[in-house]
């Protein structure tokens, strides 16, 4: 490709990146406003507040005439057309708001986006553009859509426009840099806001350098002296005025001079700065002018210097004519002569001799000489250099020659001065007399030895491509559009079940092997791809061998072009992709199953939580009312029927908290603790909490464990307990008389940790073989009369069994019908990192602790009375509300402490009250502490809560004991905490 070609291939490229950066950043900018208005942020629509904030609509209009010169500029056809419009958008959006000012219309667009908080700040209507933005509205988008026609006349006036509108928005620009913009509310009419000023500036750069091959631009644009001035004279006129303006306000604002005088300064300084320019470039237009005429006599004085040296030239041209007629001649006569034959062999590069009709050597040429490495003085044959393997063919095809007069070319090795072999094509030419005796032998010999290396190379390829394609399983097919037949590889044609090959086949003939619904994709993609001006294209189609089997195939080509950019062929590979398409099908079948089991996960899981919710929340009231009965005074019937009343909630919390863990459990989110504890107290807190209901059931209660095992270890101790405490419950449901014993002992003990083993063995029912199979099963006991007997819902000795052995552990039962039953399991537990860990205890001392405002946000009357007793009791005040909107109203208009929030409740929710709170300017205390009081208990309820601003989490039903322990967490630097510290 020419130089000049490449540099305005370079050049155009400039200009695109120029007008593509311009519309990328007017669109860039735009779209932040809009995200300014949308999201109320301040910064993107004003960044400061002394400035000006760009409107909506102003966002709008940048954004459609960046698009519009995008398309216009990058584009053509439909493409164009759809630029077109939104220019059009853009002026009537600039009319429209210019009709506004005008003539006191009010259109009701200025806030059709978004309603404009400011109002009328700047004397400007609510959401509408500036006069000035709808002038440069009017002025660009008139300069997008005349400059569309393909006549400089409408292309310079669209520049004028367009430099016109730069230089306003420049000047802005410059305003706001120097601090003399108009935009401070000093002139109503020329405010436009930086952003807009920063849009208009990239937007009419993007067009002027898209339409800089005429006009204005085109001057601009030049390195003479007339690019030069123009330069200098668009950018005096567009800083010198703000200049002089920052040094008349500074001089007035300091009261250096007077506004008569500061006027005349600036009038005075824009005068010498322009008769500057001016001055300048009338002395060196001056300068080019006298070196023109100096120039032209120097071309007047060298045009008749060259027309003597024609003259002379004519004559010597008739001599050498005269010369060149005398030579041919001598030519003529030298075609027979052994001169010049000699001339012509030695000019020749190749190895050229002669002998005589007995083959004797008679001539060889001196490129022959100096390739085989001998003298002219030399004895030799050419025989001695040829390759032993070749002088067999080479004496037969003499032979030949001689007797049937047949001159064939053969491929001989001849060795070199080198000693090296290399292959030679030779040629040989008989010369006879007039009787047709051979008198002479002409040969040549042509040095073949890189093309036949070359030929083997490229057999060897073949052969390598050949067998590459079969590993690869794909082939190579080439399409001659002018023959109109396609040719491919074995393996191509094996592709579509004919393993003998096809040969040059036309593509109607390949076409009839696919299925019929397949049939268009040759026509229909590679069509498509040479309509978009594409280099390739991909199709994927079925092909139908003769057995009657079906294969996916997905072939890819590329068009090869001759000089006019016509496509003389198509290049493409063929491969099989049934068993991907078969992997694919298969892949969306097993997603859709995924799927489903997900969804139907999810939908278990929204079951759970919203069945737990619902069942908290009255629990929470009945057995919070509970609590209340018992502290108030009852007699003895009385206290035993409220007593009734809270074990039949706690029994029914216990089957709640069994399904939630069960479905933990199932979704495989259980969570664990690894922490360091004490491994007694945790044994004696499970045996105390069983020890009530065994005693009150006249039953005993013993609990042995072995001094081999570490006091301290790590390790998750709920679980532990839950574990013990559900084995020592199902003791006591099933044991009518008698004793239960609860025995721990160690079987291991490691550098990592202990291995141990707990038993709880009972003198109940007993089991029979059959039932312990299936007793660790979810939703299974005994027998089907077991729940009507003893209640449950099954689940229990089925988490335990989960838990166990998450704990690297085991667990069975050895029971015989009437003789009891011992349950056991075993687990591992680590190291505990210190060897005399302290266990503390955290009381709250009530004759020290401050009394505390408490705001109660619970929607559920009965829940709020239970609150407030609770509350009260611990000695502090409590006021109550039924929402998160009422809760917001009443940290306005009191102080309080701390915030009790109930999370699901009408009109405004736990979670959108806290994050109102937690964001809010006119609160006293956003930052006051809120307690999450909810009846979800599923995993991710707290961390919601937590995220969302909250401190902590209760979880209902709530107990005395859990809430005094979450109140004392948080007014701990308000009370005496008194620490007690047990071994």
């Amino acid at each position: 490709m020419p130089f000049s070609e490449i540099k305005e291939t370079l050049s155009n490229l400039k200009v695109k990146a120029s007008v593509w950066a311009s519309c990328l950043a007017t669109g860039t900018i735009s779209i932040l406003v809009l995200i300014g208005w949308y999201f109320d942020i301040t910064f993107f629509k004003d960044l400061l507040p002394s400035f000006v904030s760009m409107k909506a609509n102003t966002a709008v209009g940048l954004l459609s005439m960046s698009l519009s010169l995008l398309l216009t500029a990058s584009s053509s056809g439909p493409l164009r057309k759809i630029g077109k419009g939104f220019a059009f958008f853009a002026l009537t959006l600039g009319v429209a708001t210019m009709c506004e000012y005008l003539f006191e219309f009010d259109f009701h667009i200025d806030e059709l986006l978004f309603d404009d908080p400011l109002g009328g700040k700047n004397g400007f209507h609510p959401g509408r553009p500036p006069p000035i933005a709808a002038f440069g509205f009017i002025m660009i988008a008139s300069a997008l859509l005349i400059s569309n026609r393909n006549t400089n006349r409408f292309r310079q006036t669209a520049q004028v426009l367009t430099f016109l509108t730069s230089i306003i928005s420049l000047q802005s620009i410059l305003g706001y840099l120097m601090g003399t913009t108009y935009s401070l509310n000093e002139a109503y009419y020329t405010q436009m806001a930086f952003q807009t000023a920063l849009g208009f500036s990239f937007l009419t750069f993007g067009f002027l350098m898209a339409n800089h091959e005429v006009g204005l631009m085109h001057v601009l644009t030049q390195r003479g002296t007339g690019g030069q001035a123009a330069r200098r004279m668009m950018a005096g006129s567009v800083v010198v005025p703000p200049l002089m303006h920052m040094v008349q306000k500074n001089g007035e604002a300091l009261s250096l001079y007077s506004s008569d005088f500061s006027n005349l300064l600036s009038t005075v300084g824009n005068i010498i700065f322009f008769l500057g320019i001016t001055w300048r470039y009338s002395i060196q237009l001056n300068r080019l002018d006298e070196e023109r005429k100096l120039r032209n006599l120097e071309l007047e004085a060298t045009n008749q210097l060259l027309q003597g040296t024609i003259v002379q030239q004519s004559e010597s041209i008739k001599i050498q004519d005269s010369l060149l007629v005398a030579l041919r001649h001598a030519q003529a006569e030298l075609k027979n002569s052994e001169a010049e034959f000699q001339h012509i062999t030695e000019s020749i590069p190749q190895i050229i001799w002669t002998t005589d009709s007995d083959r004797n050597l008679t001539f060889l040429n001196s490129l022959g000489y100096a390739y085989l490495g001998i003298e002219k003085t030399d004895k030799f044959k050419l025989t001695d250099f040829l390759h032993p393997d070749d002088v067999a063919m080479a004496s037969e095809r003499f032979t030949k020659s001689v007797d049937e007069s047949v001159l064939d070319d053969s491929e001989l090795r001849y060795r070199n001065r080198d000693g090296i072999y290399y292959w030679h094509m030779f040629k040989t030419v008989a010369t006879r007399d007039a009787s047709g005796k051979i008198i002479k032998w002409t040969n040549t010999a042509s040095n073949i030895h890189a093309k036949k290396m070359q030929m083997e190379e490229l057999q060897g390829a073949r052969v390598a491509l050949e067998l590459a394609q079969d590993a690869a399983q794909l082939g190579t097919w080439t399409f001659d559009v002018k023959r109109g037949v396609v040719r491919g590889s074995i393996f191509h044609d094996k592709l579509y079940g004919v393993p003998s090959g096809l040969g040059e086949i036309s593509p109607d003939r390949l076409v009839a092997k696919l299925h019929p619904d397949d049939r268009e994709i040759f026509s229909q993609k590679s069509t498509e791809a040479a309509k978009n001006h594409l280099e390739n294209y991909e199709m994927e189609y079925r092909a139908i061998w003769p057995d009657g089997s079906m294969h996916w195939l997905r072939a890819t080509a590329r068009f090869i072009r001759d000089e006019k950019n016509e496509i003389t062929h198509h290049l493409g590979i063929t491969f099989d992709v049934t068993a991907l398409n078969v992997a694919k099908e298969a892949k969306a079948q097993h997603q859709i199953r995924e799927e489903a089991a997900v969804a139907s996960s999810r939908l278990k899981s929204e079951f759970l939580a919203n069945m737990s919710h619902e069942i908290r929340t009255p629990i929470n009231g009945v057995m919070g009312m509970t609590n209340i009965l018992l502290d108030s005074k009852l007699n003895s019937d009385q206290i035993e029927y409220a007593n009734a009343i809270k074990r039949s909630g706690q029994a029914l919390l216990t089957v709640i908290n069994d399904i939630l863990d069960f479905s933990k459990i199932e979704a495989n989110k259980l969570d664990f603790e690894e922490i360091d504890f004490c491994f007694d107290q945790a044994m004696q807190d499970a045996y105390l909490s069983t020890r009530y209901i065994a005693e009150k059931k006249g039953l005993a209660l013993e609990l042995t464990l072995s001094d081999s095992i570490p006091k301290f270890v790590n390790g998750d101790p709920g679980r532990l307990q839950q574990i013990v405490t559900n084995l020592l419950s199902n003791a006591v449901k099933f044991t009518p008389s008698g004793t239960i014993k609860l025995h721990c002992l160690l079987l291991e003990q490691t550098a990592i940790g202990s291995f141990i083993r707990v038993e709880i063995k009972d003198t109940g029912v007993g089991l029979s073989e059959e039932s312990t199979k299936k007793l660790f099963q979810p939703f299974s006991q005994a027998d089907s009369s077991t729940t009507r007997k003893f209640g449950g819902t099954g689940l229990g000795l089925s988490i335990s069994r989960h838990l166990v052995q998450r704990m690297a552990g085991d667990i069975g039962v050895i029971s015989k019908v009437g003789k009891g039953s011992t349950f056991w399991f075993t687990l591992r537990l680590k190291n505990a990192a210190s060897k005399n860990m302290p266990v503390s205890t955290l009381e709250l001392s009530p004759r020290k602790a401050r009394r505390c405002r408490i705001l109660i946000v619970e929607d559920i009357q009965v829940n709020q009375i239970v609150a407030v007793r609770m509350v009260e009791k611990l000695g502090h005040f409590a006021h109550t509300v039924a929402n998160g909107k009422e809760a917001i109203d009443a940290l306005h208009n009191a102080d309080y402490d701390l915030v009790l929030m109930d999370c699901h409740m009408p009109e405004m929710d736990g979670y959108d009250a806290t994050q109102v709170i937690r964001a809010s300017k006119t609160i006293p205390n956003p930052h006051i502490y809120i307690i999450a009081m909810t009846a979800s208990a599923m995993k991710g309820d707290k961390e919601k809560c937590l995220s969302v601003g909250m401190n902590d989490y209760i979880s209902k039903p709530i107990e005395p004991k859990a809430l005094e322990k979450v109140l004392n967490k948080w007014f701990g630097d308000e009370v005496e905490n008194i620490l007690r510290v047990t071994a």
